[in-house]
């Protein structure tokens, strides 16, 4: 079987989480014996074309002119697909399209109709989630792009029930339309060892190590961790907070220094994969106070090094962790309860070390990529056969 698959972001570009779920399943899908095409952004002096992990990568160049705004960039990442598209389409047969997301939704579109090949859509959020609403020009565009993605696709995968629910409700999309396939998580990259003096680049030795990883915006809810921390600090005044990702930094710098905690934040910005692993295996405490999230990769890689999460009760957060048993689940927005749980846990270590190795069991067990693989190649198999099936 080979598949085109349709992706803005792959590594070594990390934007968000896409790209890691893709530099799981991708590889895994090879593994499998899935020939894989995937035609992705370039953003540098990467090559246009690489074989890597039994993975096909096209990169081509979305800024090709200079665009005068995001939707622009957009577009011409969608023409330069199309135009990488056409000669591997020309040249070889392929069974399926696979988009992630609605980036890469027009050109998806247009290979769909122009070679007959049915299209299967990823999509990992929603405008409607992201935003908590569609109040402004360029969301209601984005969420009209969703739509249409949504619409086009023979099926349409989600990583958790949370996400159905939501693509039910704010794309319109029909319920037997969708599959859940939850993500996956690379254990591998955390079996690595932390040399000695790593841990004291982030905190003094008798700190103890609160750990946040993800994006700096509105919806990963790190002012609610920010606004948490001088409840921790009265009751353990040697924590501190590691936060690790891009985004607005002043601005969250900021917020600490109105607190008067912003000695306690160490702002790492972007971090590649291998300190961010030896980070994880460092932290006393892993954090994720997310207004929305729908499914948490974060929240597994946490529990893979056996730390036991504390996460909000945002989408797919309540759907791999469990409550007290593999890590702790606060209310979104709340900073007071954010804190107690960060104090109970670290007031209970022998407590935590029990929950992380059930965590840990769990996250090695129940969320290996293969898992995920399999379950979208059955889906693949699926849509091969109903468009032998079936007129055009």
């Amino acid at each position: 079987m080979r598949i085109l698959m349709l992706s803005w972001e792959y590594p070594p570009n990390i934007v968000g989480g896409l790209s890691r779920h893709l530099a799981g399943l991708c590889p895994s899908l090879a593994k499998m014996g899935v020939e894989v095409h995937l035609i992705t952004s370039n953003t540098g002096d990467l090559p246009t074309y690489e074989e890597k992990d039994g993975v096909h990568i096209h990169r081509v160049y979305a800024d090709f002119i200079d665009p005068l705004d995001f939707p622009n960039r957009i577009h011409q990442l969608n023409f330069a697909t199309v135009q990488a598209a056409i000669p591997l389409l020309n040249t070889k047969k392929f069974q399926l399209i696979h988009v992630h997301d609605w980036l890469n939704c027009m050109a998806g579109r247009v290979l769909k109709h122009a070679y007959k090949i049915p299209l299967v859509a990823t999509i990992h959020a929603t405008e409607f989630g992201r935003r908590g609403g569609i109040n402004e020009p360029l969301s209601r565009y984005i969420h009209a792009q969703e739509w249409l993605l949504g619409y086009e696709a023979w099926r349409v995968i989600v990583c958790s029930m949370a996400m159905k629910n939501e693509v039910i409700n704010v794309l319109s999309i029909p319920p037997d339309k969708i599959e859940v396939i939850p993500n996956g998580i690379d254990t591998e990259r955390f079996d690595i060892e932390v040399e000695e003096g790593f841990r004291e680049r982030f905190v003094a030795p008798d700190e103890k190590l609160i750990l946040f990883v993800g994006r700096l915006v509105w919806e990963k809810g790190i002012d609610v961790l920010i606004d948490c921390s001088p409840y921790v600090l009265e009751r353990f005044p040697k924590a501190k907070f590691i936060v690790v990702g891009k985004g607005n930094i002043e601005e969250y710098r900021q917020r600490a220094r109105n607190l008067g905690v912003e000695s306690k934040f160490f702002f790492t910005g972007f971090l590649d994969d291998e300190t961010v692993a030896k980070l994880y295996k460092c932290a006393d405490i892993c954090v994720y106070p997310s207004r929305y999230e729908p499914f948490g990769i974060v929240a597994l890689e946490a529990m893979a090094v056996g730390i036991p999460p504390i996460t909000s009760d945002a989408g797919g957060f309540l759907e791999t962790v469990r409550n007290g048993e593999t890590g702790l689940i606060t209310r979104k927005g709340d900073p007071l309860l954010l804190a107690q749980a960060i104090v109970f846990l670290l007031d209970n270590p022998s407590l935590k070390e029990k929950m992380g190795k059930q965590a840990e069991k769990e996250a090695r067990e129940r969320y290996r990529w293969e898992m995920g693989a399999q379950r979208t190649i059955q889906l693949y198999r699926r849509v091969v056969k109903e468009r032998k099936e079936s007129q055009w």
